[in-house]
């Protein structure tokens, strides 16, 4: 597991910023554990024997068309590969306004539920909870672990389970 060089904090693998303090994080090294070193199987749901963890979740963009969260995705108005994490799938948002950054969010599958990890770095994300809370982040990762909705400017995705 990857730790953040600043505090110490545990980081998911596609991280790209400390979810404690913020700080950027050094590149991955590795993705999944080498093989003969995977994990056990399990009745958790969200992983596999192979120790990777699988979709329970979708993202439905707001020309109603459904992306399962299998792997890294990287959303935005034009997203470009080099912001992408390895074997990340792109994912374009049509926003004639320009509020969505080229490359604004990654979306990862984690064991708690899905990864947001905002790029803008000044645009940020909004999560808007059922309740009708809403909590933004600019520049770092925040862990979802229930359905909400997730505002980049003016273009609204929606996060469901599978």
């Amino acid at each position: 597991m990857r730790v953040c060089a600043g505090c110490g904090a545990p980081a998911s693998p596609v991280a790209r910023f400390c979810v404690d303090c913020g700080r950027r994080l050094a590149p991955p090294t590795e993705l999944a554990p080498p093989p003969g070193e995977a994990l056990a199987a399990t009745e958790e749901p969200g992983l596999t024997f192979s120790g990777l963890v699988t979709s329970r979740w979708r993202l439905e963009l707001p020309n109603g068309v459904e992306v399962a969260v299998e792997g890294p995705l990287v959303i935005g108005r034009r997203p470009d590969a080099a912001a992408a994490p390895p074997r990340a799938r792109l994912v374009t948002v049509d926003d004639p306004d320009r509020t969505v950054s080229r490359s604004h969010l990654i979306v990862a599958p984690s064991v708690g539920g899905v990864l947001l990890t905002d790029l803008s770095g000044h645009n940020g994300v909004v999560i808007e909870g059922l309740d009708g809370s809403e909590r933004r982040f600019v520049g770092s990762a925040v862990e979802v672990g229930e359905p909400c909705g997730i505002r980049l400017g003016a273009v609204r995705i929606l996060l469901r389970s599978a």
